[in-house]
């Protein structure tokens, strides 16, 4: 494993000393993540801030940074590539880890405007056609989707999955004078095959919802879902229905929140056989904007096979100031329904808003060969006065 390192810090080199002109923290992601000869299956970053031209991600890789936060930004809010930070081109089957990162300030609005259908930048932009994304102990906050997923086709040999745990998502859309605002999201995730959200912490979208998923399978537990000063959409949006498990969240409207539906299930169009069992959660109304308006689940399914509504499980649920539990567009039959309890709001418990991240964090399984990229840099600062002509470096501190 030493000397796999070795010979892939010394490729490094030569290809740095080949390519005078291009910027040094650019060039490691560049060497390291599109040229895979001389790449790896993980990227370890040391802690600190990492401003550059993100490459495209065209193969399976981790990037994770184990010691503490590797802040990722590019020099100006519109990427080269007009989508993401981090961009997973479509139908190429890839998978990607992430730990430890915290990624925001994503605007492309110059190159892709509302007018167009634009206005979605992404820290991270996952197209369809791919395998697994892993987020884990990250921060994605203050850009306009926080992540933006595809759906799963014929390229995804396994599926197509995305796993978010330990990780907090905040202040991600768009201002109310954008004309599409409302379409972004803290996480928006299409058809892929399952979604996984776990003890995470989402919050203060900007008018669009907390945590959007058109996933076959959804499964959404241990996590503070909380508006608190932001003006967003539902806490959680199932749009296509889908079979959905809801369990052990808090689910919060905040004060500016003019949406009263916590939970809405299959408004766009439902899925043969969707299924939600909605259980132990607790939802607390704080919107001032409401009045009597707040719904816990709003279901508006319609099975394409049976023409009748795919039925909900709201099962022990704790509701403060949510004086409706459900309401069926359509039925009988209607959802069951046991054990659910409604309390005022002034009895609703002091919400925790401790972020699950930190440090230190397990690196995964199988690292291959490890390219320790704070290393590299370091030893690149000090061949600078040797390499002449060299234009000013990306922005690297730590």
């Amino acid at each position: 494993a030493r000397l796999e390192r070795l010979l892939a810090l010394e490729a490094l080199h030569q290809f740095a000393r080949s390519r005078r002109d291009v910027r040094l923290d650019r060039l490691a992601f560049q060497d390291l993540v599109d040229r895979r000869g001389h790449g790896a299956d993980v990227l370890r970053l040391s802690p600190g801030s990492y401003v550059e031209n993100f490459p495209n991600i065209t193969h399976s890789l981790s990037i994770i940074s184990p010691d503490g936060w590797a802040y990722l930004r590019n020099p100006q809010p519109d990427p080269p590539n007009t989508r993401a930070i981090l961009n997973v081109p479509g139908n190429l089957n890839v998978s990607l880890t992430i730990s430890g990162l915290d990624i925001s300030g994503v605007n492309n609005d110059i190159s892709h405007p509302a007018s167009i259908g634009g206005s979605n930048g992404a820290a991270i932009l996952f197209e369809i056609g791919n395998g697994a994304l892993v987020i884990q102990n990250s921060h994605i906050h203050d850009n306009q989707d926080g992540i933006l997923v595809g759906y799963a086709n014929s390229y995804s040999v396994n599926g197509m999955t995305v796993l978010v745990t330990g990780s907090e998502f905040d202040h991600n859309g768009l201002p109310a004078s954008n004309p599409r605002y409302g379409y972004d999201h803290n996480i928006y995730v299409n058809g892929v095959t399952s979604f996984t959200l776990t003890g995470s912490y989402i919050h203060d979208g900007l008018g669009g919802n907390e945590v959007k998923s058109r996933a076959l399978s959804s499964t959404i537990t241990n996590n503070l879902i909380l508006d608190l000063q932001g003006p967003a959409s539902y806490q959680i949006d199932l749009p296509n229905g889908g079979n959905n498990i809801v369990t052990g969240n808090v689910l919060e409207k905040g004060v500016n929140s003019p949406q009263g539906r916590f939970v809405s299930f299959g408004t766009e169009g439902t899925y043969a056989g969707s299924t939600l069992l909605l259980q132990d959660n607790i939802f607390i109304n704080h919107s001032t904007l409401l009045g009597s308006g707040a719904i816990a689940l709003y279901n508006a399914t319609l099975d394409p096979v049976t023409g009748l509504i795919d039925n909900a499980a709201i099962l022990n649920n704790t509701l403060y100031g949510v004086p409706q539990l459900y309401q069926d567009r359509f039925g009988p039959p209607y959802d069951t329904v046991s054990g659910n309890v409604q309390l005022a709001i002034g009895l609703a418990p002091a919400l925790d808003t401790t972020s699950p991240t930190g440090f230190p964090v397990p690196e995964p399984a199988g690292l291959g060969a490890l390219l320790l990229i704070g290393t590299v840099l370091a030893r690149r600062r000090r061949r600078r006065a040797a390499l002449p002509c060299r234009p000013a470096p990306a922005t690297r501190v730590g």
